[in-house]
């Protein structure tokens, strides 16, 4: 199956309300009929897919007649109700808060506390294998050197074939590039995108919109000026004390890493990832996290390359996110950063969260 008839399918796949062993029933079908459609079309465009088989959420609800309706019904039901207890617990732990901030006076809360973590002396910049590496290539798994080679004539070249597969299927990475150039060094701008579209799941919204007065006094009317802006109210990027972003700077091992801990909730005051240590908790906090899974080596304060963003990014998608939870000490309230989780005390991650996918469920 081409580029084209995929990205058609995984978007049908998002909108398939139903069990898994339907789901992929009906997508084996769907498959066959795009790939055969792939075949007597072999230079169609996305938008011929759509004019021949529907909008992909259309052809899905047409595909979905083939499952027993009290199936669905009783799927959606089961999703709502999953959702609702998520509305509940999030309100109950909003009237606790409230409940305990009324009880503090409305104080100002103190600064929050740093995460337990064994100080280093000195930075690291070749971190040692972590607990997570890279998938490995093995027989009977994923192919993803065929899969690059359907994108990126220079597929030969990427290291992190996995990772830089990974999210080329997610959609985080162009796919429409002839040449996908791993040892092209990661500009500002291209990590604000690269993380705009992580945190949307994939998807590169088209309102996101620029302010009057941009945050950054030197991104106005740049290509990335609305993905800076998205990633700075989220308070994954920050500016130099000028107030400048420099979206053309290159961006090295550290700075993308404290961007990534942004994502994932890791608070820059409360994990002090600010002075002239920040580097050094960040090297720490990396590790705890599994950021460095995959690496061999690495030269952290060198320019990162787009081969080894990519494995970052791979690392902090399946990466457990942070929520903080104030606490009341006598009379003042103090701060504590736990791991994000669902209901059932199972932890959340970014490839779950933002992408409604696991790992194991990507097709390449």
């Amino acid at each position: 199956m081409d580029k084209t008839a995929q990205r058609y399918l995984n978007e049908v796949r998002r909108a398939l309300p139903c069990p898994k062993e339907d789901r992929d029933r009906l997508l084996t079908d769907a498959e066959a009929m795009l790939d055969s459609f792939a075949q007597e079309n072999p230079n169609a465009f996305y938008s011929d897919y759509v004019n021949s088989f529907g909008p992909p959420k259309d052809f899905a609800q047409e595909i979905m007649s083939q499952v027993d309706p009290e199936v669905v019904h009783l799927y959606r039901q089961r999703r709502k109700r999953i959702a609702l207890a998520i509305l509940l617990v999030l309100a109950a732990l909003a009237v606790f808060l409230l409940g305990r901030w009324s009880q503090a006076g409305r104080s100002e809360p103190t600064a929050p506390p740093v995460e337990t973590v064994t100080p280093t002396t000195e930075l690291t910049p070749e971190p040692a294998q972590t607990d997570t590496p890279a998938p490995a290539e093995t027989d009977g798994g994923p192919d993803y050197a065929a899969y690059l080679e359907q994108f990126y004539t220079d597929a030969a070249d990427i290291q992190y074939k996995p990772a830089v597969a990974t999210l080329a299927a997610l959609h985080v990475w162009d796919t429409g590039a002839s040449e996908f150039q791993p040892g092209k060094t990661v500009s500002r701008a291209m990590a604000a995108r690269l993380l705009t579209a992580t945190m949307c799941g994939g998807e590169l919204p088209t309102d996101l919109g620029v302010k009057d007065t941009p945050t950054f006094s030197d991104i106005r009317g740049h290509w990335a000026e609305a993905y800076i802006e998205y990633c700075a109210d989220l308070g994954i990027i920050t500016g130099d004390s000028g107030g400048n972003f420099d979206p053309e700077g290159e961006v090295n091992a550290f700075a993308f890493i404290k961007m990534l801990l942004g994502a994932l909730g890791y608070d820059a005051n409360a994990y002090r990832l600010t002075g002239d240590t920040w580097a050094v908790r960040a090297d720490e906090l990396a590790r705890v996290t599994g950021l460095y899974g995959g690496f061999e080596s690495l030269n952290s304060n060198a320019p990162l390359t787009y081969d080894a963003a990519s494995q970052f990014l791979y690392n902090a998608l399946q990466a457990t996110p942070k929520v903080v939870v104030p606490l009341q000490t006598g009379g003042e309230v103090s701060w504590q950063y736990q791991d994000a989780t669902h209901p059932d005390g199972t932890p959340r991650t970014l490839l779950r969260d933002r992408f409604n996918i696991e790992l194991d469920e990507i097709e390449f």
